[in-house]
């Protein structure tokens, strides 16, 4: 199947590695110079050049402005003294395969073991790069690689096509680079993770209880069948992760597939003496089903989709090295990949209250003993307007009101396919009066949410058995209530339904439409930005994969019907086509492998496209919050109603303790004059580098010069490298440096 050259070549690298295993520990960081004269030189451009070994397919990328060098693995795996088995194989991998036997059992299989040291592999060298093809005979699996040196660095794909299925095990996963960039303990770095707003594993924490973290990008599948109760995690939102090591560090962004990619972090010291993260392509859906549930037998099953994934994985890689290369670099670096490809473009930016209104909700009343569930009125549309007029008293003179649980049945009940305002609200009527009263207001923005992707009944046009989203199982694709205690599922309420993707967009544009009735020029879908789903039955099978594309069609309509479009959540396919982001993550979910959460999501987008966080009133911490809206930039943010907060009292699927608007009023006022002032002094422009300069205390640089320090310490500061100030940075407070005004909370 090969030349003689490359199997002689590939029978002397298992000889070599296989006497590297019995040989002394090598030290902690052994030069690579002596193994150089086995890598030829594939690529190269104005930046870098890409070398391979036609062997092995392992390659390195050299800077040429700087001579750093990145590997596709470790160029001192030979002294892990933690590693073994597969572990070990997975080091000298460019991927690896995941495959289901006919006994149901999932298992992993290294590239190197399978195919390299079998001699079932081919190298081609193609332009800007190479491509190996990886035969996983025993698995009847062969996988394509495609490695494309690029100016910003190099580019990594498995194309659809160049993955083959014979038998007689069913293809489930494959894991792209495993180890590239990895980092050992003691070294100077960490490894970058999309949680939330972002998160770190630095490399001189100590863990106790070294395990694996694995989490999908746009974060799991509503479609997939779970019987506990999910955990409150954030939503890993951006398809990106990356790592650093001393004055180098790379960035991945996940350019195609990122729907149907998860990401796989190991620490130090578990299975290997690296910091690790991968990705992992999910070739097939896969959930697990009970048998025999509550039974003697009852045993679990890895069920797999009986239909693949319709797109592959491509992964950029941005290769940075210098003295300041941190995780600000990558969000720089992020951002301008963005720029460049036309997925990020600036918006309006002016300050701005983002006021989330609440219509009617569905409560539980008892009347004479007996049971019964109605609509409560929390705000009509005449009461929304004297919420604008109490705001604008208090000299809230820009604000951005949404409008949710406004249609008909009250909020997340049914399938909105047209603006249908609830009557005991105001009906059409009410809805038309607000609707001038905002449009003669240039201070007054005003967006409808419509509800297509998740309901809790059927009818609107919309049936379960011939809309609704269905399992791997063939069943309806349910969304159950849990318990919050015993976390189980809780059968005395009926379960959501979500929306079958492939309808999404003919039934999106038919609710758009309608906003014209009623003069609305901004919409929010409810959903959309913050999660993504599939339908596994036969009728609509759709992968995650299509789904992003049915969610991209639909914003893009908007667009071209001329509303603006306002995302919830903030999931990356939103950015090109959101005017304002609401409920952006301002944490991370404070994994214990984690060790720092970062505003890397923010450092991406500021200056760019306007966003709010958790509203205020439903913070933890009113004070906490404040502070962590002045670092992270983001705009003030309340979800309030009219009536008193005591009216969502039986509520099951509404919780909030305070919510009445006239309780948050020195709040709104005091935050949007606030933000006002530290908009003066950043006039919008972009972050440029969030530092932590102290325990509790730290530092986000702007475009313009202007420096804002955010101390969270219960005492007064003068933090290090500002020793010039003339005034300390206040306790629970912050400072605007070369700005035009200072902040005392």
């Amino acid at each position: 199947m090969q030349p003689m050259r490359k199997l002689i070549a590939t029978m002397a690298f298992g000889l070599i590695l296989c006497a590297a295993l019995a040989l002394p520990i090598f030290p902690a960081l052994t030069a690579y110079a002596a193994d150089l004269g086995d890598f030829d030189l594939m690529a190269q451009n104005e930046n870098f050049e890409l070398f391979a070994d036609p062997s092995t397919a392992m390659f390195y990328v050299r800077d040429r402005g700087t001579g750093a060098t990145f590997h596709s693995r470790p160029v001192d795996f030979e002294a892990d003294e933690v590693a073994m088995g597969i572990n070990r194989m997975l080091m000298s991998s460019l991927i690896s395969v995941r495959t289901l036997d006919h006994h149901h059992v999932e298992r992993i299989f290294a590239a190197s073991t399978e195919s390299v040291n079998r001699g079932n592999f081919e190298f081609r060298p193609i332009a800007n790069g190479f491509e190996a093809d990886f035969l996983f005979e025993d698995q009847g699996v062969s996988v394509l690689v495609r490695i494309l040196l690029t100016p910003e660095g190099f580019r990594a794909e498995i194309p659809i096509e160049g993955i083959v299925e014979r038998g007689p095990h069913i293809l489930t996963q494959i894991q792209l680079l495993p180890f590239f960039g990895a980092g050992q303990a003691g070294e100077d770095g960490y490894v970058f993770l999309p949680d939330g707003s972002g998160a770190l594993i630095e490399f001189d924490a100590v863990f106790s209880l070294p395990h694996e973290l694995i989490r999908p990008i746009y974060g799991a599948d509503a479609a997939m069948a779970t019987t506990m109760m999910p955990n409150n995690d954030e939503i890993w939102r951006l398809p990106v992760f990356g790592i650093r090591r001393g004055d180098t560090a790379f960035l991945a962004v996940i350019d195609e597939g990122a729907a149907v990619t998860t990401l796989s972090t190991r620490v130090g010291g578990d299975t290997s003496q690296y910091f690790r993260v991968m990705p992992n392509l999910i070739y097939r859906a896969r959930h697990t089903m009970v048998l025999f549930e509550n039974t003697g037998d009852e045993r679990p099953l890895l069920q797999p989709s009986p239909r693949r994934l319709r797109q592959g994985l491509a992964i950029d890689y941005l290769l940075l090295s210098g003295e300041d290369v941190d995780y600000s670099a990558m969000a720089v670096a992020y951002r301008n990949y963005l720029l460049e490809r036309g997925m990020l473009t600036a918006r309006d930016t002016t300050p701005f209250v983002d006021l989330t209104l609440i219509g009617g909700i569905r409560v539980n009343r008892n009347f004479l003993g007996i049971p019964y569930e109605t609509l409560q009125p929390l705000t009509t549309f005449a009461q929304a307007g004297n919420i604008v007029d109490y705001l604008q008293s208090r000299g809230v003179d820009n604000m951005h009101v949404n409008l949710t649980g406004f249609n008909q049945g009250g909020l997340g009940q049914l399938f909105n396919n047209r603006v249908r305002p609830e009557r005991q609200l105001g009906g059409s009527r009410g809805l038309n009066a607000l609707s001038a009263r905002a449009n003669g207001d240039d201070g007054v923005g005003l967006t409808y949410a419509g509800e297509l992707l998740n309901v809790q009944r059927s009818g609107n046009g919309f049936s379960p058995s011939r809309h609704g989203a269905r399992n791997i199982s063939g069943g309806i694709a349910n969304q159950f209530h849990f318990d919050i205690i015993s976390r189980l599922r809780d059968y005395s309420r009926t379960p959501r339904m979500i929306l079958s993707p492939r309808l999404l967009v003919d039934r999106a544009r038919t609710f758009m439409n309608s906003l014209g009735n009623f003069n609305l020029s901004a919409v929010m879908l409810t959903g959309l930005g913050s999660a993504i789903h599939g339908d596994y039955g036969n009728n609509n099978f759709t992968t995650r994969d299509e789904s992003e594309i049915y969610w991209r069609q639909t914003m893009a309509a908007a667009t071209d019907a001329g509303l603006s479009f306002v995302a919830d959540g903030g999931n990356a396919y939103v950015l090109p086509f959101a005017d304002r982001i609401v409920g952006i993550p301002m944490g991370s979910s404070g994994f214990r492998m984690t060790t720092r959460e970062i505003p890397f999501y923010q450092l991406v987008i500021h200056g760019f496209i306007p966003y709010s966080g958790i509203p205020t009133n439903m913070a933890e911490s009113q004070q906490q919050g404040f502070l962590r809206m002045i670092e992270y930039g983001a705009w003030p943010s309340f979800m309030v109603f009219y009536a008193q907060s005591s009216a969502v009292r039986g509520a099951e699927q509404f919780r909030i303790l305070s919510g009445n608007y006239s309780a948050w009023g020195y709040e709104m006022e005091r935050d949007f004059r606030t933000m006002q002032n530290f908009y003066a002094a950043t006039a919008g422009t972009p972050m440029v580098r969030h530092q932590r300069i102290m325990p509790r205390v730290y530092a986000v640089t702007y475009e313009n010069g202007a420096v804002v320090i955010v101390n969270y310490r219960d005492e007064d500061v003068i933090p290090l490298g500002f020793e010039s100030l003339t005034d300390y940075v206040p306790a629970r407070g912050y400072r605007m440096i070369a700005g035009n005004e200072n902040g005392v909370r």
